[in-house]
């Protein structure tokens, strides 16, 4: 079970940074939301078992992207969470272009690390694009239908709101990358997309009682 101590572990202090980054300001928040997508993509490849199943390490990271893209919508307003979105979609055309620029150099006599960054780097041409493709139909229906609710319920049921469209966009999340992203390249692709999609849910399960918990008791 060591696997899943250091899942709700890694959920635990990806909450506590979100929390932190939201009580530091908005772009502290804004700024926490960009490296989640990048760390999402640079993690996704790691193929781990949970609770018995194979599944990839990054899911974590995309549910704590959406929560905070979420925030930023709650407390602030749709520019603010439009602008997080765009920024994360920047910011994955860097690391993508840097990836690249990081291939290209020969390495020395004395190098040990580049066939280890050739291993990790050579999927991120394809990571990235299918990441930009995934993030951005569903980061932005997602905050389309955030609003939408938010405005129906009057800022009520918080918690509701945002669990509703996270897990309904994350499932549409999971099938667009995993189907663009890591098909050839995991072993069990049916699996990966069933597996991951459960973990997604119960990362939001996790995440949202803490951030709901926090935003009650210690209010700006």
């Amino acid at each position: 079970m060591f696997n899943e101590f250091i899942f709700l572990l890694h959920i635990l202090v990806v909450s506590f940074f979100l929390i932190l980054s939201f009580y530091l300001g908005k772009n502290f928040l804004f700024a926490f939301v960009c490296l989640q997508g990048v760390l999402a993509n640079l993690f996704v490849l790691k193929q781990i078992y949970l609770f018995g199943f194979e599944v990839t390490s990054g899911d974590v990271f995309i549910v704590g992207s959406m929560v905070g893209i979420n925030l930023l919508q709650e407390f602030y307003d749709s520019k603010t969470a439009n602008g997080a979105i765009l920024g994360s979609f920047l910011f994955m055309i860097v690391f993508l272009i840097m990836s690249i620029f990081q291939l290209a150099y020969t390495p020395s006599f004395h190098d040990v690390t580049n066939a280890s960054y050739l291993d990790i780097l050579k999927f991120a041409p394809r990571l990235i694009g299918a990441s930009l493709v995934s993030f951005l139909i569903v980061q932005l229906l997602e905050l389309k239908l955030y609003v939408f609710l938010q405005n129906f319920f009057k800022r009520k049921f918080f918690f509701l709101r945002n669990g509703f469209a996270l897990i309904l966009f994350q499932f549409l999340d999971t099938i667009i990358f995993s189907f663009l992203g890591l098909a050839g390249i995991v072993f069990d692709l049916k699996a990966i997309i069933f597996v991951s999609f459960a973990i997604k849910l119960l990362s939001i399960f996790i995440f949202c009682p803490i951030i709901i918990f926090f935003l009650r008791f210690f209010k700006k």
